[in-house]
């Protein structure tokens, strides 16, 4: 039989009121559209459930890290700062620089080694 989307088997045409595999019923096929959307939720909820073991599964190897003043850290050099011309081979870290104090959401101000403060750390 060939293939009709959902929305075409309710509407009566010839396709879905005389299908070629005539083993097939259209009543059947509306019960099917019946439980689709009940279908759906299945599949979403049970992705859901993936997604959140797969990030439970990989946060139990993070090791949470804190900075005391003074210590000497590197900055992830985000993809706006590399230097276009490099391209791939851009460094992916920057510094070193030093920790000057930490703001207590895990977000620390850097300053450079000559003591400048280094814009945008804390944020």
């Amino acid at each position: 039989m060939e293939g009709v989307i959902p929305v075409k088997v309710k509407e009566l045409s010839c396709r879905t009121t005389h299908p070629l595999d005539h083993n097939t019923n259209v009543e059947a096929t509306l019960e099917e559209l019946d439980f689709m959307d009940e279908s759906r939720n299945n599949v979403a909820l049970t992705k859901a459930a993936s997604k959140q073991a797969t990030a439970t599964r990989y946060n139990r190897k993070v090791r949470p890290r804190d900075f005391d003043p003074r210590d000497l850290v590197l900055q992830r050099a985000d993809v706006g700062n590399k230097n276009t011309r490099e391209g791939k081979l851009a460094a992916n870290w920057e510094g070193p620089y030093r920790v000057t104090s930490s703001t207590g959401s895990g977000a620390y101000i850097l300053e450079s080694l000559d003591g400048l403060p280094i814009p945008r750390t804390w944020n």
